[in-house]
Order: structure tokens, then sequence, then C-alpha cells
């Protein structure tokens, strides 16, 4: 099992790493953040991998981080390609990306 690695649910194209939430395209080719599941209180801090099993991630969903009261900083990679509409909406305490 790989550190951080919760879970991965094939079927679902959905991955699960240090909190963060992954699908897989429908092209297979890439991966989109959709989400983080909080998993303690207090003050959240997050890094987005730039990879998973070879493949890039390249985009932030619509809503990923949506409300995340939580969440203080958000480390992206440099592939990105877009970050989808409200991805960071009401996330008031987010001080650094």
């Amino acid at each position: 099992m790989v550190q951080g690695v919760s879970y991965y649910k094939a079927m679902d194209k959905i991955v699960k790493i240090n909190s963060v939430l992954y699908e897989l395209d429908e092209s297979g080719e890439s991966y989109t953040v959709i989400g983080y599941e909080k998993e303690s209180d207090g003050d959240i801090s997050l890094t987005v991998a730039p990879y998973l099993n070879c493949k890039p991630v390249k985009k932030i969903g619509y809503r990923a981080f949506h409300d995340a009261g939580e969440l203080v900083s958000v480390t992206l990679p440099k592939g990105l390609t877009s970050i989808g509409e409200y991805a960071f909406e009401d996330c008031f305490r987010l001080e650094e990306i």
C-alpha cells in the first residue's frame, strides 16, 4: 500500500491521496481534482499531486474545495491546465495557493 493512499476505487476511477480526491477523466489519460475529505480538526494544508498512476493531474474541478472553511493553503502542480469555476469559493481562511 502506498503511504497516504486511503482507497482506490478502480470501477469509479476515484483515487484519494492525503485527503485529496482525484477522478480519472473519460479518456483515461489524466486526472481531475474533484474534492477532498476532511480527516482532522483545525487548519488544513493540502498538496495536489502532479501525477497519479503515471498520468498527469491536469484540472481542479468545479467546486472542488467549495466551502472548505478550514483550508489555509493549497500547493498546486505546475502542469495544471484549468481551475474550475467556484473551485475555492467560500474558502475564507485560504491564505496561500
